[in-house]
């Protein structure tokens, strides 16, 4: 009997299964076009370029005035004449007369000084050693503080007064609470070559803004005015 035994799963032979390699997929990659790539290189290049002027621009702009031919503080006042003088210089300039130390100066004196002081009939050039002695009187005995910042009004008339080149650019010019000006100028080397010590009532000349202007004959006579009456003629 055991040459007719039935299989218990009938027609259930299995195939032999094929084992197949395993193939790893390929990673796809796209080339980038030389369109794209020269695209990216213009715009780094713009942005390198941009970023280089910027920064110059802004480290120009950062400059201090003693660096920079021509100083944006203005020292002589209100902005009326400009002056391109570095800010250290004018703070010690200022700072010394403020304290009535004409002596601090001498550092800043050019070989020779021009020194004008119209209430002492002073007008001369002068070695650096003998121009503290010419101004100390004057500025000490000016009143105290000083205003290193005239009005633009009042700049604007002593420029156009009879001193008015003493108060042109590189200029530091004061003006003392009693009425004394002073008027201090810093050639191209950064020394102080001329120095102008006034009352500012002389610095817009004898006549004055407004006022009439009087005719005098050729003959230098002055017309005179009839003591009586004037009869008609007939």
């Amino acid at each position: 009997m055991d040459q007719y035994k039935i299989s218990q799963t009938p027609g259930s032979k299995k195939k032999p299964v094929k084992k197949t390699a395993k193939v790893p997929k390929r990673r796809q990659t796209k080339s980038l076009s030389p369109q794209l790539v020269l695209g990216g290189v213009v715009v780094t290049m713009v942005l390198i370029l941009g970023g280089v002027v910027w920064a110059r621009y802004f480290n120009k702009g950062g400059d201090s005035p003693a660096k920079s031919g021509n100083a944006a503080n203005v020292k002589s006042g209100g902005g009326a004449a400009a002056a391109a003088v570095p800010e250290a210089t004018f703070n010690d300039v200022t700072t010394a007369i403020n304290n009535n130390k004409p002596s601090d100066l001498k550092k800043y004196y050019a070989k020779t000084v021009k020194v004008i002081i119209l209430k002492t009939n002073i007008n001369q050039s002068v070695t650096a050693a003998q121009v503290e002695n010419l101004i100390s009187n004057p500025l000490n005995s000016a009143q105290t503080p000083w205003n290193w910042h005239p009005a633009v009004e009042d700049l604007a008339a002593w420029q156009s007064g009879p001193y008015g080149q003493y108060f042109g650019d590189n200029t530091i010019v004061g003006i003392s609470p009693d009425g004394t000006v002073i008027s201090i100028h810093i050639d191209d080397n950064g020394q102080i070559d001329t120095i102008f010590v006034a009352p500012v009532g002389d610095l817009t000349g004898p006549t004055t803004p407004g006022s009439t202007d009087t005719t005098t004959p050729s003959d230098n006579t002055t017309p005179s005015t009839p003591s009586g009456p004037v009869e008609d003629a007939d």
